[in-house]
């Protein structure tokens, strides 16, 4: 049997029923990981960065405040960010300095 020489050799990349590649869901990974990851990691360097004063309270409250909320209201995000920060970073928070 002889190869069609009008056929593709390789199969194109299967289409979703709208016309989109399946590998554009890809493009949501990397977002995902920031957003769901890296973010609330990096809690840990700002609180560290607060205490050596090179960053400001005004600054980091901000930035982070959906997170304070998250672990206010969410008993499971409060324990991670508990842990997180106490074992990982060695940090805990001052609740009157003066």
């Amino acid at each position: 049997m002889q190869a069609n020489p009008d056929q593709p050799k390789h199969a194109p990349a299967p289409e979703s029923p709208r016309g989109y590649r399946y590998r554009f869901s890809g493009f949501w990974f990397w977002p995902c990981v920031l957003v769901f990851v890296v973010y609330p990691l990096s809690v840990g360097p700002a609180v560290k960065l607060m205490d050596t004063g090179l960053l400001s309270y005004k600054v980091v409250e901000p930035v982070y405040y959906p997170l304070g909320k998250a672990a206010k209201y969410c008993p499971p995000v409060h324990a991670f960010f508990d842990w997180y920060l106490g074992e990982v970073w060695n940090w805990r928070p001052v609740l009157n300095p003066y």
